[in-house]
């Protein structure tokens, strides 16, 4: 059969662009290499992209591993007593919460209104389980040939309760839980909880539906089901809003984030004068189990300008971690606004090491730590 001049053309194209398909999918061996993909894993309406994702990461020469622990965990296990962790296998570094003491803060930094502080973060910090893997999880991480997490069965991370608000609604614009969603009688009002964590521990809203997130405010434990993600792949981080009809529960969490911005503001003024103030907290539920804290320094922030006074920024700690803290806020002392929170992500060359997060930033107070990276005008729109 004769060919038309546009077949012929087309014949050309497909052989020396590589643009080959089989049944309408790109063949293996024709597909873009990973860390020329976009994220295209993620429907818009499943899991929100921000329009500005930084390009390039600290990690892509090595090898990183992530903190996502497997199996459903336990919150009454002494985590001392568990020694086949291979990262930490006698988490020597790990203090129990109920511990954390003066005589566990490096020198010059021994004071009760930090050990305040800690006490303060520690009552907003979630133990988040996982249900499902989701299908829509990419094959690699964003800009990099490493593979992404994938998994069968439970997985359990960390997180941080950044927001509460009670909401008022009507028949018509309800409670979005499962319940409500599925009753005719829906709650009209009812309070809403974010938590920001890593997008690797809850990556879109198929999961967060079957997530739960567990915690303890003011003697009440609060068990509570996922409702909706929203997610910035290559930062690495997660908005995680739950539902509780509860609204005591909002009451007390109101209180808890109001104390811990109060003490924040008081801290940081009380060591603003440190020459050196790169103290790195870290409060999570190592391998699901109880509360633990560690401490160490940040010895790198990976700054990405976007204008005079904000930054994109990204920290390197030698704080300890183990499987379960990803997702945990890491509290860098000096950072001016609490509601930044650079969720704990992985390590990769004997370090650990956060996702982005927009923070403060001064140009002229660049530190030997800082790598900068200017960011393209692209990125701003």
């Amino acid at each position: 059969m004769k060919q038309t001049t546009t077949s012929v053309l087309k014949d050309i194209t497909n052989k020396t662009t590589g643009l080959g398909k089989r049944n309408g999918v790109s063949s293996p061996e024709h597909q873009e290499p990973p860390h020329k993909k976009r994220n295209r894993g993620v429907k818009k309406s499943d899991a929100k992209v921000d329009n500005f994702t930084p390009a390039g990461v600290i990690e892509k020469q090595l090898e990183p591993t992530f903190d996502l622990s497997f199996g459903s965990g336990n919150d009454k296990i002494d985590l001392h007593k568990n020694t086949s962790c291979k990262k930490n296998p006698d988490h020597k570094d790990f203090i129990p919460l109920e511990q954390f003491g003066v005589r566990h803060l490096p020198e010059g930094y021994g004071n009760q209104g930090l050990l305040r502080l800690v006490e303060a973060l520690s009552k907003l910090i979630v133990l988040i389980r996982v249900d499902t893997c989701s299908s829509l999880r990419p094959k690699f991480f964003p800009d990099t040939e490493h593979k992404y997490l994938h998994f069968v069965g439970t997985t359990t991370g960390s997180g941080k309760i950044r927001f509460a608000e009670t909401k008022t609604g009507t028949v018509s614009r309800h409670c979005l839980c499962d319940l409500c969603s599925e009753s005719k009688t829906p709650e009209t009002n009812w309070g809403e909880i974010k938590i920001i964590t890593a997008a690797h521990v809850v990556f879109n809203n198929e999961e967060a539906k079957q997530t739960t997130c567990s915690f303890e405010i003011f003697g009440t434990k609060v068990v509570t089901k996922g409702g909706r993600a929203t997610v910035d792949v290559k930062s690495d981080r997660c908005e995680l809003i739950c539902y509780t009809h509860d609204l005591s529960i909002i009451s007390k969490l109101i209180k808890a984030i109001f104390y811990f911005t109060e003490l924040h503001s008081k801290i940081n003024k009380m060591y603003k004068s440190l020459s050196e103030k790169n103290l790195a907290i870290l409060v999570s539920h190592p391998h699901g189990y109880p509360k633990y804290v560690t401490v160490g320094k940040w010895i790198k922030r990976q700054v990405k300008q976007r204008c005079n006074r904000t930054a994109y920024t990204k920290y390197t700690y030698t704080t300890c971690t183990c499987p379960g803290s990803s997702g945990a806020p890491v509290y860098i002392l000096g950072k001016e606004k609490v509601w930044t929170t650079h969720p704990h992500s992985g390590s990769c060359d004997g370090h650990n090491f956060s996702g982005f997060e927009w923070e403060n930033f001064y140009p002229g107070h660049l530190s030997p730590s800082d790598v900068t990276e200017q960011v393209s005008e692209k990125h701003l729109e």
